[in-house]
């Protein structure tokens, strides 16, 4: 009797060790699921936020340029709003350069703001060499007197005219019934 309960407590003592052995691969194993499934976040979050990217609020063409408004995002502590924008080039051509150089706009309850901080890039208001189809992303900064209206009635973005036509220096652009989200 004495060997059989040897044998059993040796028996429970093995599997509390392997028990123990087991939960820190299960641990290991646990971190390691983590690790991978912030990193497969981090990368869904990056296709919807491109997934926006292609749901334009508002589109219009002009001088073989496709451009969308992507987002209107006002901040009412600072006063400023930003308008984010894609522009693509159609032509099969690579284009010299895409430069904007103002815009204003006008909402609904009529009050118009005007802004020269218009910009091709992140923080160029000038690029160069656009190759056909391949979206780019710009921003036009405004400062605005009042807050809270929740639709841009007008767009007008200006930019450079590049062709061989001469004494059409600009081309405008116009957008209507932007939404503003406000923060």
């Amino acid at each position: 009797m004495k060997k059989f309960s040897l044998l059993v407590g040796i028996a429970i003592s093995t599997a509390t060790f392997a028990q123990k052995i087991d939960c820190s691969k299960i641990k290991d194993e646990l971190t390691n699921v983590k690790t991978e499934n912030a990193e497969l976040l981090k990368q869904n979050n990056y296709y919807k936020e491109t997934l926006d990217l292609l749901k334009p609020l508002t589109s219009n063409s002009a001088n073989n340029l496709d451009i969308s408004i992507i987002r209107a995002v006002g901040n009412k502590e600072s006063k400023m709003m930003t308008i984010s924008y894609l522009y693509q080039n159609t032509s099969q051509e690579v284009r010299k350069y895409f430069q904007p150089s103002q815009s204003y706009f006008v909402d609904a309850r009529g009050n118009q703001s005007e802004t020269y901080e218009v910009y091709a890039s992140a923080n160029r208001l000038r690029v160069e060499q656009i190759q056909p189809n391949i979206p780019m992303k710009g921003f036009i900064k405004f400062k605005v007197e009042e807050v809270d209206f929740p639709i841009i009635k007008h767009l007008n973005l200006k930019f450079s005219y590049v062709g061989n036509q001469i004494g059409k220096p600009e081309e405008n652009v116009i957008f209507q019934n932007i939404p503003v989200t406000w923060k």
